[in-house]
């Protein structure tokens, strides 16, 4: 130690006293600013919808990912409400790194606009896919193969849908359809999103509704004398896979009710700095990790993980298309 350092603290012990604690203190700050920075051993995914659909699967890959990092991850579902309880209960963990939202960002525009606002008590933290999207289709051979007829036939009787449910992200579009044309479905409820073209291709159900992707996959299978056919899609554009079919804003003859699903984490307010980070670099790690490449390739999901300017700009679209569709049919959640 300096010898006039030394002296100082001899002649003037209070002074002494007070520097020693500050460097305490500061080592003590340096050291919980690293714990604050790892990720957090226990981490628990709240998911606003049922088990089997799209934002499971992208929870689920996240979750491969995470425990790569070192966590102790599970999957809860909380669909009730409409997806707003699993935010609900997400909101209600302030400044806790282990409990997280995986939610479809459309649908969490469209919940944020009832009753209490969500996204004030949600921190985004990293985009999770690319735009997927979606077809309403049924049997080619069936009394529903046109949408003119399909409207018909669903003014005369309650058509079958077969989708995740009412509160999945991919049956958004079913309230949508029954608002603009005064129509309403029966529910056949899916577990297994895999199993819908399954299901209508059997005649358990007079249409359904999946992923783009997941309809091209049962086409190119040999299905026998079983043939589904798109009637309607749901983005800006026509499919480039289905050239011929129109979609929902065509047919609706409003561009408002266009869009696409992409799916995203977030974390409730109050996480230190590092907490953050810590999390938002184990999520990007996805991007590297062989296995969930793989297994979203598998499950047919754009599984990018992005950062917080690409998932800002994917809300701040979001949001403005929440709003349209909620001028033009009311919220259809």
């Amino acid at each position: 130690m300096p010898a006039a350092f030394a002296s100082s603290l001899r002649t003037a012990p209070w002074r002494g006293r007070g520097i020693l604690l500050a460097l305490c203190a500061l080592a003590l700050s340096m050291v919980g600013t690293q714990a604050r920075a790892q990720l957090a051993p226990d981490i628990r995914l709240v998911v606003g919808a049922p088990a089997g659909g799209l934002a499971d699967t992208a929870a689920r890959l996240l979750a491969t990912q995470l425990a790569a990092s070192g966590a102790r991850v599970s999957v809860e579902y909380r669909p009730g409400d409409g997806g707003r309880e699993a935010a609900r209960v997400v909101i209600q963990s302030f400044g806790d790194p282990g409990v997280l939202l995986v939610a479809e960002n459309l649908t969490l525009a469209l919940q944020d606009l009832r009753g209490t606002p969500l996204f004030n008590g949600l921190l985004p933290v990293a985009k999770l896919s690319t735009g997927v999207s979606t077809v309403l289709f049924a049997r080619a051979d069936g009394a529903t193969g046109a949408w003119t007829e399909f409207i018909a036939a669903a003014r005369r009787k309650r058509l079958l849908a077969a989708s995740n449910g009412r509160t999945s992200d991919v049956s958004l579009p079913l309230a949508m359809i029954e608002r603009r044309w005064g129509v309403r479905f029966q529910d056949a409820e899916v577990a297994d999103a895999a199993r819908i073209t399954d299901i209508v291709a059997a005649g358990g159900a007079d249409f359904g509704i999946t992923t783009v992707d997941q309809l091209l996959a049962w086409q190119a299978r040999d299905n026998g004398p079983a043939d589904l056919a798109a009637m309607m899609t749901f983005g800006a554009e026509r499919s480039p896979a289905y050239p011929d079919t129109p979609t929902l804003a065509e047919l609706g003859r409003d561009r408002r009710l266009a869009f696409t699903l992409s799916f995203a984490l977030y974390a409730p307010l109050g996480l230190a700095a590092g907490e953050l980070a810590a999390l938002r670099k184990a999520a990007l790690a996805a991007n590297d990790n062989a296995t969930v490449r793989a297994q979203a390739q598998a499950a047919r999901l754009p599984f990018v993980v992005a950062g917080p300017d690409v998932l800002d700009e994917t809300l701040s679209r979001d949001r403005r298309i929440a709003a349209a569709i909620a001028s033009a049919l009311g919220n259809p959640r």
